[in-house]
């Protein structure tokens, strides 16, 4: 019955009893989900953190994309007001929000966001859980960015390097004429071709730098 749970917990006092009901709710938070998932997603938002019920939701990917969406814009309200004096748990949650959004992000098709909520969160992101899930998604642009966030200059040519062979190969199989899969194929390795001299362009400034520093101090 749409509402019951909210009401249930709203009537309860008692602390002990209150927390047998939140983890009963846990339990059957997609049964729940399947009666109403607006009254679902109330429950959840009045009554849990994001901790306690995120991982509950992993069989509901809309319903927790849209808790972890409602989530994200409360944290960078939260943030914002203790941009002074932010704790580590604070960020330290806020870091773990926007992995299980990534992986939604790339869940639901959207990738083209990824690279926009990379560079917008940068100061909270996980880079090496980041890169993990944009290498395992095949996501270039989103694992060069973070690569060359992190100065790894290496990984990035070398990822640009192998999806340039990849699509060269994948042009080669299926013949050269042009179609619109082959043109999207070779747009990509233009703008990767750009993107490695780029980098190399980038790398050799700063080795130049570093060695006329050294030179300088000697």
């Amino acid at each position: 019955m749409p509402g019951a749970p909210d009401k249930l917990l709203k009537q309860n006092k008692d602390e002990k009893t209150l927390q047998i009901y939140k983890n009963e709710i846990k339990k059957k938070v997609t049964n729940l989900a399947r009666v109403s998932q607006s009254e679902t997603f109330k429950i959840i938002q009045n009554w849990f953190n994001s901790i306690d019920i995120i991982s509950s939701l992993n069989s509901l990917p809309k319903l927790q994309f849209k808790y972890i969406d409602k989530l994200k814009t409360i944290y960078k309200r939260k943030l914002k007001r203790e941009k002074d004096n932010i704790s580590d748990n604070t960020k330290k949650e806020y870091s773990d929000i926007l992995l299980i959004y990534i992986k939604l992000l790339f869940y639901f098709d959207k990738e083209k966001r990824v690279l926009k909520l990379l560079k917008d969160e940068e100061e909270y992101i996980n880079v090496n859980e980041c890169l993990k899930i944009c290498n395992n998604k095949k996501s270039v642009e989103a694992a060069v960015y973070l690569y060359k966030y992190i100065g790894d200059e290496k990984n990035a040519l070398k990822t640009c390097l192998d999806r340039i062979k990849q699509n060269y190969n994948d042009i080669k199989k299926f013949g050269y004429s042009i179609d619109e899969r082959n043109d999207n194929l070779f747009k990509e390795m233009k703008l990767l071709i750009d993107e490695s001299i780029d980098i190399y362009k980038n790398y050799s400034e700063n080795t130049e730098s570093l060695k006329n520093r050294k030179n300088n101090h000697w």
